[in-house]
């Protein structure tokens, strides 16, 4: 995960943070049924999992692919979820179609991506019905096709699915398959928020912070906030900023610099730089000029990186762009949790 996220099983195609005008930037976004705690019982796991009990066969594999209680091994990953996935499990036949779609212990091939999430989007699974509106934005084993997108990201946004509202907010909000409706996007990003998904939040943080007014800025620094304490660093940068300007906030240099140094920790080239300048100007800490420059320097070479993969690009620092899980490379769903009946002798 990038960051996906920014989101609930680990995710094949639900992510990132990007904008259609501009740079794109894409953060996949893990969708989870479980935490990640270790696995104590694994052994006992793998026997049930032996014995084609298909919950088993998920949590092997996601521990396999997660490294939980066992060391990463991408190809027992995809045995283990293909087991399960052959048993109707949905759940590991998004997880094999992420294994698929980023050429994980199997060759890259969109097309199984495709055919694992429809079978499990068939079944109304939100997470593969997600991926599913994901590739037909990206065109990636089906045609290009931002109605049909739309359709699917619906089905799963209906089902309360937060991935899938952050999604389709942003559909209306660019106008993609559909007219472009500021309020309606706003309506999907406020349920995906409400559900404390930090992409959503940052999107709705943006749709208000675009309006300008006092009010409106003060709601935008509210859902900032609110993903910046869940780590995300744009939300980080843009709260930043926000204290920086004062807008919506009550100009403070010390809290920006501190919303900076998050972000910048993070690897964020734009707060990197704007540590650097806070730094060089003097603004919430003494001047120090070395200081400034080192993170100048990290802040070049994250940009080179950056360079190098655009799927790593980050928007500009005076620009507020919407993040997004529908632009990424994949959505996974991580194993459900499950409580295996103890073995009988």
């Amino acid at each position: 995960m990038r960051i996906c996220v920014w989101g609930l099983v680990l995710s094949l195609f639900v992510s990132g943070v990007s904008s259609l005008v501009g740079q794109s930037h894409c953060i996949p976004v893990v969708a989870r049924d479980a935490d990640s705690k270790p696995l104590a019982n694994f052994s006992h796991i793998l026997q049930e999992a032996q014995e084609n009990n298909p919950d088993a066969q998920l949590q092997a594999g996601w521990a396999f692919e997660a490294g939980v209680g066992v060391a990463v091994d991408y190809v027992q990953a995809a045995f283990w979820y293909r087991r399960a996935a052959d048993n109707g499990n949905p759940a590991a036949q998004t997880n094999l179609a992420t294994l698929y779609a980023r050429g994980l212990g199997v060759a890259r091939d969109d097309m199984q991506a495709v055919k694992w999430n429809m079978r499990a989007a068939a079944d109304g699974y939100p997470p593969a019905q997600t991926n599913v509106g994901l590739l037909y934005a990206r065109g990636r084993g089906v045609p290009k096709s931002d109605a049909d997108a739309i359709l699917w990201y619906r089905k799963a946004a209906d089902k309360g699915y937060a991935p899938a509202q952050t999604n389709l907010g942003l559909m209306y909000a660019e106008g993609r398959g559909t007219l472009q409706d500021e309020r309606a996007a706003i309506r999907w990003y406020r349920l995906a928020a409400e559900h404390g998904y930090a992409l959503a939040e940052v999107n709705l943080g943006m749709a208000y912070f675009r309006r300008g007014n006092a009010h409106d800025l003060a709601e935008a620094v509210k859902w900032f906030g609110k993903a910046a304490a869940q780590g995300s660093p744009l939300a980080q940068h843009q709260l930043a900023l926000a204290y920086e300007r004062g807008l919506g906030v009550t100009q403070d240099y010390g809290m920006a610099l501190r919303w900076y140094a998050k972000a910048a920790e993070q690897g964020l080239p734009e707060a990197q730089n704007a540590i650097g300048l806070m730094y060089s100007l003097g603004r919430g800490t003494p001047r120090n000029q070395v200081l400034a420059d080192e993170w100048f320097a990290k802040a070049a070479a994250a940009e080179e990186t950056s360079a190098e993969d655009s799927s790593t690009s980050s928007p500009p620092a005076t620009q507020l762009q919407p993040a997004r899980s529908d632009e990424t490379d994949e959505t996974k769903v991580g194993a459900a949790r499950v409580e295996l009946p103890s073995r009988r002798n």
